[in-house]
Parts: C-alpha cells; structure tokens; sequence
C-alpha cells in the first residue's frame, strides 16, 4: 500500500488493498510516495471524499473490475 495508506488506522476499515488505495489516491490526485506528515488538509479531504465514492460504487458493483478485463467479487 501507499504511504498515505501504509499509516492510517484500519480500524474502521480494515484492508483497503493497494487496488483500492491506488485508485483512491489517483482520483484524490494525491501521489502515493507523499508522506502522510506533507499531506495537507485539503488533500485529506478529497482522500476521504474519494474513499467514500469509490468504495461505494464498489459495493454497488460487488466488486472489482481490473485492468485485463477480469472480474472479482468475494467469490471470485
């Protein structure tokens, strides 16, 4: 995972997966070697906003599309 992501309590959500983290952080427009302590607010807010949109439209697809073409769900 990013080092954005490699440090963030995964209380609340466990395991978000360099799949999701990646996509994330692209949309956030954050890059993935930013260290958590340059990160500025406004960046957190779009991660958090972005984590939100794309871990919905996740659950809506039961899963992940990837870049092959492929599918994965929890069965999968």
């Amino acid at each position: 995972a990013s080092d954005v992501y490699k440090r963030q309590d995964q209380s609340l959500v466990a395991g978000i997966g360099n799949l999701y983290a990646a996509e994330i952080l692209f949309a956030a427009k954050v890059h993935p070697q930013q260290r958590c302590c340059d990160v500025k607010k406004s960046q957190w807010k779009r991660i958090h906003q972005e984590t939100i949109r794309i871990l919905q439209q996740a659950i809506e697809n039961e899963g992940s599309t990837l870049k092959d073409g492929t599918y994965r769900n929890a069965i999968n």
